[in-house]
């Protein structure tokens, strides 16, 4: 269902203008860095971190036709299906070393707040706001 959903919205992904991608580009850095710097704030208001693991489990669903080439099975019936799947799980983390790794990435986000901004004034610069692309009205 995800997947017909992204499927059906990637036209509309496409209506972004000129203007729109290259602002979107000029940010990417800074969405980035907020994020790790909300994640390891909240790492160190909780105590403890999150590791990423998958892990497979098995997916029942109705079939139609013959399964691997075998003619007896035509019809309905009941697959099989391999869903790998990502779970969280706790871990023990070192808070003094979140905490200078929390300061790094604030330091480094100031940077990267400036280098966006000079993107941003040369996104304005190359796609004016009037509406027009060739400045005529």
């Amino acid at each position: 269902m995800r997947k017909l959903a992204l499927l059906l919205l990637l036209p509309l992904a496409a209506c972004a203008t000129p203007r729109q991608s290259c602002e979107r580009a000029a940010l990417y850095d800074l969405r980035v860095l907020d994020t790790l710097i909300r994640e390891s704030e909240q790492t160190i208001a909780r105590g403890y971190g999150y590791r990423r693991e998958p892990y497979e489990r098995t997916r029942f669903d109705f079939c139609y036709g013959s399964r691997f080439g075998r003619s007896p099975a035509m019809g309905f019936t009941f697959c099989d299906y391999p869903d790998v799947g990502i779970r969280e799980v706790p871990v023990a983390v070192d808070l003094d070393a979140e905490r200078r790794n929390l300061a790094e990435l604030k330091a480094k986000r100031s940077e990267a707040a400036r280098r966006a901004a000079r993107a941003l004034s040369a996104c304005d610069a190359r796609y004016p706001a009037s509406g027009t692309v060739t400045g005529k009205q």
